[in-house]
């Protein structure tokens, strides 16, 4: 989508957006609309404004927007999407649910805010375009360098109509008054210097042979009545146990392992998975990605006998 300055604030990372966003949006008892499951970043940055989470419905596609009705978006003051490798599924959101899910924003005057740091770690092709191509007046969108360049920059963005950046950047004033200089221009000589075009390449292929790593190991490892997503990029893996097995239980057994792993409880705002488990991979040799998931896979055995 064509952008203008006027429609883009640099936040110091994403999380600052989230925080902004929330600031402007909610107030005391306000519906919110989040996936189930959905970033606990988000939730974690939305809940000191004491919303309402409302669970949209989802399948193994990702986001069910066929089976939204007219009563679930009453009253929302917007709805909290991840549609690009969703954290913590690694799911991605067909274009044709995109395109629906921004008809329903204009038929409800609803608010899209659209998270998307992991966006430009495809491994094959790129994904859909973002839900801005097909509601720009409707969106708010987030993205980061924090996933593509450094963590440690703390730099983010967001982009939405121009009336909605004027009120942000006056939240965002009184919070830090501006994101630090130093770290923009880093990122700026970075961005200009072309390096994102040859390290995104690297940084893909990378992602790509350690989830698929991953994937095999979980083959091989797991149990047989243990599934889990596929993802086409990003950083994550959902792993849905038993329903009799609770991962925050088994967490503490598999870290006296040195294995970690998030349960799947802190990423839902309303009905607790327990029974689910994010893997991460992207930052773990194929080695020993190879041997936390056999140790997991010993230690889910062990737990079921």
């Amino acid at each position: 989508m064509p952008t203008s300055p006027e429609q883009v604030l640099i936040v110091s990372g994403s999380q600052q957006g989230l925080d902004l966003v929330g600031k402007a949006l909610i107030d005391p008892g306000s519906k919110v609309l989040v996936e189930s499951p959905t970033y606990l970043g988000a939730l974690q940055a939305f809940a000191q404004f004491e919303p309402k989470f409302a669970a949209l419905p989802a399948d193994a596609e990702g986001l069910a927007v066929d089976a939204i009705d007219a009563p679930a978006l009453r009253d929302a003051r917007f709805a909290y999407v991840m549609p690009t490798f969703q954290n913590p599924t690694g799911l991605t959101l067909p274009a044709g649910r995109r395109a629906a899910l921004a008809a329903l924003a204009r038929e409800h005057d609803l608010w899209l805010v659209e998270d998307d740091p992991y966006g430009e770690l495809w491994y094959r092709s790129a994904p859909p375009p973002s839900l801005r191509a097909y509601a720009p007046e409707r969106t708010i969108r987030l993205g980061s360098l924090s996933k593509v360049l450094a963590p440690g920059l703390r730099l983010g963005f967001l982009i939405a109509p121009a009336d909605v950046i004027d009120v942000l950047v006056r939240i965002k004033q009184a919070t830090d008054l501006h994101t630090s200089t130093l770290t923009q221009r880093a990122a700026t000589h970075v961005l200009a210097s072309g390096l994102l075009k040859t390290h995104l390449p690297h940084v893909r292929a990378l992602y790509a042979d350690r989830c698929a790593v991953m994937l095999d190991a979980l083959r091989t490892g797991f149990p047989t009545d243990v599934r889990w997503t596929e993802p086409d990029g990003g950083m994550f893996i959902w792993v849905e146990l038993p329903p009799s097995l609770d991962a925050g239980t088994l967490l503490p057994l598999a870290i006296e392992r040195k294995v970690a792993f998030v349960p799947g409880e802190p990423f839902c705002a309303s009905a607790p998975e327990r029974n689910h488990v994010r893997l991460s991979f992207v930052t773990v040799a194929p080695e020993r990605i190879r041997e936390g998931v056999q140790i997991l896979g010993a230690l889910l055995r062990e737990f079921k006998s």
